[in-house]
């Protein structure tokens, strides 16, 4: 297969963006820059995927570099915004105003996208404005209740805004959450998946 389609575009594509599933991010990357120098018809989303796999290594330079780029070629997808927002803040303090910039132009664009309301409001929590931060993070939550971050979030800015009962309801939300991420796995690792041929069917039950 590699032999008849390795040189096609979305080949490559496809195969950069399997490496970063598989947290291969500097092979991911390899992939994705020989492939913008073939100028593929979706640079924005090699340029996307490219930004992810620096962001992954700690290469915030280039992630950014990636993350404009891809805005630059597609500036209607909310997406690139936040994943450039995000490269900035881990930037540090002196980003802060021009990712705020990024995710108040992506927000026009999808008010209620709960990855600019997460982001937007991690800004403003770095920033020390918690009371913005809060209303933000508060509305990815409830458009996303089991987004672990969000809630995460909110135990440290509650805390910072003197609301210690809520920064504990948080808390036990975070534990709940957690507690249900490893049952999970658990199942999903579970005897069921052994070759040895055993499962729950020796006992009666089905097998998922």
């Amino acid at each position: 297969v590699e032999t008849k389609f390795g040189a096609l575009p979305n080949y490559q594509y496809a195969l950069g963006l399997a490496y970063y599933n598989q947290h291969h991010y500097a092979d991911s990357a390899q992939i994705m820059e020989k492939l913008l120098l073939r100028n593929p018809p979706r640079e924005d989303k090699v340029e996307h995927v490219l930004g992810d796999s620096y962001l992954s290594m700690g290469k915030l330079d280039e992630a950014e570099t990636a993350y404009r780029k891809a805005i630059d070629e597609n500036p209607k997808d909310p997406e690139y915004y936040v994943a450039y927002a995000t490269a900035l803040r881990r930037s540090g303090a002196d980003h802060l105003d021009d990712a705020i910039i990024r995710l108040k132009s992506a927000q026009s664009m999808n008010p209620s996208d709960w990855r600019i309301q997460l982001e937007l409001g991690l800004c403003y929590e770095s920033k020390s404005q918690f009371a913005d931060a809060a209303t933000l993070i508060e509305q990815a939550a409830q458009s996303q209740p089991n987004l672990t971050a969000a809630h995460v979030a909110l135990v440290r800015i509650y805390f910072r805004l003197g609301r210690k009962g809520d920064s504990e309801r948080e808390k036990i939300k975070v534990a709940e959450l957690e507690r249900k991420q490893q049952e999970k796995l658990v199942r999903e690792y579970s005897t069921d998946s052994l070759i040895d041929g055993s499962s729950q069917q020796d006992s009666g039950e089905s097998a998922h």
